[in-house]
C-alpha cells in the first residue's frame, strides 16, 4: 500500500520543486529588471494618513511614519517631483526621467488613492507644503462629500497647498470586470466631475485596484486622461507609456520607506512579483472567490 502512494508523492514533490523553480525564476527577473537603472525613479502609492493613536493598517499610514518618510527623502537627497508632468499633451516619461535625473540619482512621485477623508486636510498637505514637496491626490469623485469619503473642501485645501487632485474614477468600480460601456460611462462622468473643480485636474487618473487591460486605457485616452497610474510595483523607466505608470505601495502595517524603496531594487522587484502572482491567482480563483480571501470590494 506504502509502495502505490510512492508515485503520487513523487509527482506532488516533482510539482512543488516546479513551483519553486518558476518562483525563483520569475522574482530573479522582477529583480533584474528594476536593478537596472542608474537613476532609480518611483512612484509611491499612499492611501490615507490617520493619526498616531490610531491603530496600524495595510491601507492607513500614521501622521508621524509619514513625515519620517519625507524627511528621510530630504535627508537622502531624493528629487521629489511634480507628479503633473509638464505640457501634458506631448508628455513622454523618457523627457521627465532625463531632466529628473539630471539634479539627483534618485527620484520620487507621491500619489494617494485618496477614497477616504483620513485627515488629508490635516495630516497630509501640511508636511508636504512645509517640505515644499507636491503630491497626486485621486479622489472618486462620485463620493465626494459623502460620509467616510473626501470632501469638496478637503479638494479645495489641496489645490491651494499646490497640490494635484485627479480621478480615481467615479464610483470605484473594478474596469476589468465591468462592462467597456459601464467603464467609459463611469470615466466620462468623473473627468467631468473634475472639469468642475480644476481644469488642472482633467490629465491624470489612478485607475480602481490598480488594474487595467488595452481596453480600458483606450477609453482613457480617449476621455482625455493623459497619465494613467496603476499598481503593478516597478521604476519608472523612459520606455514606459505615460497611461502605463505603475506604483509602488507604501503599507501603513510596516514595510519598506520610499527612500528604502529607491535604494532596494530587491523590495520592488519582491512587491512587483507579489502583486503579479496574485493578479494570476486572482484570475484563476475568480471574482467571487477573491473577494472573499482578499476583503476587496469594488462599486459596491
Amino acid at each position: 500500500m506504502r509502495n502505490a502512494w510512492k508515485p503520487v508523492f513523487g509527482v506532488l514533490l516533482a510539482l512543488v520543486g516546479l513551483a519553486v523553480l518558476v518562483a525563483s525564476v520569475s522574482l530573479a527577473v522582477e529583480w533584474r529588471q528594476n536593478a537596472a537603472p542608474d537613476c532609480r525613479v518611483g512612484a509611491f502609492m499612499y492611501h490615507a494618513v490617520v493619526p498616531d493613536s490610531a491603530p496600524g493598517r495595510r491601507f492607513d499610514i500614521r501622521h508621524s511614519d509619514f513625515v519620517r518618510h519625507l524627511e528621510e527623502l530630504h535627508e537622502a537627497g531624493v528629487n521629489v517631483v511634480d507628479p503633473q508632468l509638464a505640457d501634458p499633451g506631448e508628455a513622454t516619461l523618457a523627457r521627465a526621467i532625463d531632466e529628473w535625473c539630471s539634479d539627483s540619482s534618485r527620484v520620487a512621485l507621491i500619489t494617494f488613492d485618496a477614497e477616504t477623508p483620513s485627515y488629508h486636510s490635516e495630516l497630509s498637505v501640511p508636511p508636504l507644503r512645509t517640505m515644499g514637496m507636491q503630491a497626486a491626490y485621486f479622489v472618486v469623485t462620485g463620493f465626494l462629500d459623502a460620509e467616510g469619503w473626501v470632501s469638496r473642501d478637503d479638494v479645495e485645501v489641496m489645490l491651494e497647498a499646490g497640490m494635484r487632485v485627479g480621478s480615481h474614477s467615479h464610483e470605484h468600480p473594478l474596469m476589468t470586470r465591468v462592462p467597456r460601456e459601464v467603464a467609459r460611462a463611469d470615466l466620462s462622468r468623473s473627468i467631468a466631475e473634475l472639469r468642475t473643480i480644476s481644469a488642472g485636474a482633467v490629465p491624470m487618473l489612478a485607475l480602481p485596484g490598480g488594474r487595467f487591460d488595452e481596453e480600458t486605457l483606450v477609453t482613457a485616452r480617449e476621455l482625455g486622461f493623459v497619465q494613467v497610474f496603476n499598481s503593478a510595483p516597478c521604476y519608472l523607466t523612459p520606455e514606459l507609456p505615460v497611461d502605463r505608470i505603475c506604483r509602488i505601495e507604501v503599507r501603513g502595517d510596516g514595510g519598506p520607506s520610499p527612500a528604502q524603496f529607491l535604494e532596494s531594487p530587491f523590495r520592488v522587484g519582491l512587491q512587483g512579483w507579489s502583486w503579479r502572482w496574485k493578479r494570476r491567482i486572482e484570475r484563476m480563483a475568480g471574482e467571487r472567490i477573491w473577494n472573499s480571501l482578499s476583503g476587496m470590494r469594488y462599486g459596491e
